[in-house]
């Protein structure tokens, strides 16, 4: 996750599946507790958000090939805005980072109690996405299968709207679509990688049906 210099990308979905798959809860809000608490900053680079885990050179020795490497990714802009923002202390940012609203004093203690899930759980769990876009990737045509990662964020976010029978639907459509189109030879027979069917070119085949020659 993290490069050598404690650098990572800052894409809760990506880490929430990269570190706690199984668990649901809200990484968007853990990763700005943490921030909130100087455990980690965020800063933008050519319009693209990292994070920097702000105590990992103290805890982390790096030896061999990724001591010699360079990092990942990119340090801090030296202009940037103040890493650190204002600690929040409202009942949803407790003062203990592993105290949680109705648990106060949880946390307290080497390794005991710390619980850095914040909010109410998603109806679907992180798990339940994974298998329903695991079933998703399998059925999609295969030459069209492109950014695996970035395809899971797009699908997670259709699917946590409610519409994944549209969604459904459309994928089934667009498969009919294609088989439709394999003997038409001013048809570009490449299929849409998935990153670009589910930004939004999904709904076009909501509901598609192939044509009945009579």
């Amino acid at each position: 996750m993290a490069d050598k210099a404690g650098r990572f990308e800052w894409d809760p979905d990506i880490l929430h599946l990269d570190i706690v798959p199984f668990i649901p809860f809200d990484m968007s809000k853990t990763l700005e507790l943490l921030r909130a608490k100087g455990f980690i900053a965020k800063y933008t680079v050519a319009g693209r958000d990292y994070g920097v885990i702000l105590s990992f050179s103290k805890h982390q020795r790096i030896t061999g090939k990724e001591h010699d490497a360079p990092p990942r990714y990119p340090e801090p802009p030296p202009q940037e805005p103040p890493l650190f923002p204002k600690e929040e202390t409202s009942e949803e940012h407790p003062g203990n980072v592993g105290e949680t609203p109705g648990n106060p004093g949880k946390g307290k203690g080497k390794g005991k109690g710390k619980d850095l899930r914040v909010g109410p759980a998603d109806p679907l769990s992180d798990a339940e996405i994974q298998k329903k876009f695991s079933d998703f990737w399998k059925f999609y045509p295969q030459a069209g299968r492109h950014a695996k990662a970035e395809s899971l964020k797009k699908f997670s976010a259709i699917v946590r709207k409610g519409r994944e029978e549209e969604l459904i639907s459309a994928t089934n459509g667009y498969v009919n679509f294609l088989d439709e189109k394999k003997n038409d030879e001013n048809f570009d027979q490449r299929p849409m990688y998935t990153k670009t069917f589910l930004n939004g070119r999904w709904e076009e085949f909501i509901g598609y049906k192939r044509k009945v020659k009579l």
